[in-house]
């Protein structure tokens, strides 16, 4: 067998230990940025981070990296970016990724159920639609060490290169903040107590109800009702034939619809409103007489005027407190007279007041 050369052995040498060469370990996948933008009445929504850690547990790993920052992430790692907001119809969060966006909406009084709820919609994008980053670059292994084995070359000359500059990457344009278009218009219904003083007696105590249409965050149109039930009260007069012993009394009714027109603001807090409301009211005022010699009952129409103010406290979700202090001005008045009485008693059994107040309290229930 012939004994090798020294070229042949160098170049042996050099594949030995190009293969047996530790390669460098490559580096980890950058994780995606998660960006949460959050409003003053979104405070209580979790952040980035906590965010993120919620997604981790989902996922069982680290799936994502928060941002505390509001820059844009660079173009070679993905980003998710999510948008926190509130409204009437609860808390809302838009999480967009790329080109595609995804809304979530929960209607409950604290953010915990939307917490929840971002979590397992971020968790799902990352396995399905957010791509992973781009692994680092694998560096080219080292050249063996050969010098010693390797027969020596002459020196090289040393020539001047051009420099060359690689074009940098696109930026991505800014991610715009999302903002939710104010609602023009909501559908509301209440129904409460009332105590009334001037329409029937002194004191009536009776129920009323209505259903609204707000117009933006101001103005709101409403139609109801005014139900003041049997109210009876003695007639002091003296009735021809009547027996000196017994005492008539009239029973008085009102049933009345309500149209008004109301303009709230917010005072103090975002949960509380007040404002004036003006309307009529358009119903019946009904009388039936007791213990007389004939009896009777009798009914007339019956308009009025209402001015009042409203103040309107949220209770939680959906469900507020109405109050309402309102003055009654009739404009159709109507009088119930008794035949058949002395010379010396007063025919009139009702007569109602110039002016009549009213104090409500409702509650009301947002329906849309």
């Amino acid at each position: 067998m012939r004994r090798g050369t020294p070229t042949t052995l160098a170049l042996a040498a050099a594949s030995a230990l190009a293969i047996l060469a530790p390669r460098r370990a490559r580096a980890e996948a950058p994780l995606p940025d998660l960006v949460v933008h959050r409003t003053d009445d979104t405070a209580d929504c979790p952040d980035a981070a906590a965010l993120a850690a919620r997604v981790d547990r989902h996922m069982k790993r680290p799936a994502l990296r928060p941002r505390t920052d509001a820059t844009t992430p660079g173009s070679d790692r993905p980003s998710l970016d999510v948008q926190i907001y509130r409204s009437e119809a609860g808390y809302t969060a838009v999480v967009q990724t790329g080109e595609k966006t995804r809304q979530i909406t929960d209607k409950g009084a604290t953010c915990r159920g939307l917490a929840d709820a971002m979590a397992i919609t971020l968790a799902i994008l990352l396995d399905t639609e957010v791509p992973p980053p781009p692994p680092d670059p694998v560096p080219p292994p080292e050249p063996p060490k050969t010098a010693e084995l390797a027969p020596r070359l002459p020196p090289m000359p040393l020539v001047d290169a051009e420099p060359t500059t690689e074009p940098e990457p696109a930026q991505p344009a800014p991610i715009e903040a999302f903002t939710a278009p104010p609602r023009t218009f909501r559908v509301v219904a209440g129904a409460g107590a009332t105590a009334a003083t001037g329409l029937l007696t002194r004191l009536a105590l009776g129920s009323t109800g209505h259903i609204g249409l707000g117009i933006g965050r101001v103005f709101s149109v409403e139609a109801g009702f005014l139900v003041l039930p049997t109210q009876t009260v003695p007639y002091s007069g003296k009735v021809k034939g009547a027996p000196a012993t017994a005492t008539p009394t009239i029973d008085l009714d009102l049933t009345s619809a309500i149209f008004r027109l109301c303009a709230t603001a917010r005072v103090l807090t975002e949960d509380t409103r007040a404002g004036l409301c003006a309307g009529a009211l358009i119903g019946t005022i009904r009388g039936e007489g007791h213990g007389f010699v004939t009896n009777a009952s009798a009914t007339d129409p019956w308009i009025a005027g209402n001015l009042g103010a409203i103040l309107e406290q949220t209770l939680f979700w959906r469900l507020s407190l109405v109050t309402r202090a309102s003055v009654y001005v009739p404009v159709l008045r109507r009088s119930f007279t008794v035949n058949n009485v002395d010379a010396a008693s007063d025919p009139q059994a009702f007569s109602p007041a110039s002016v009549g107040a009213g104090l409500d309290a409702e509650l009301r229930l947002s329906i849309w």
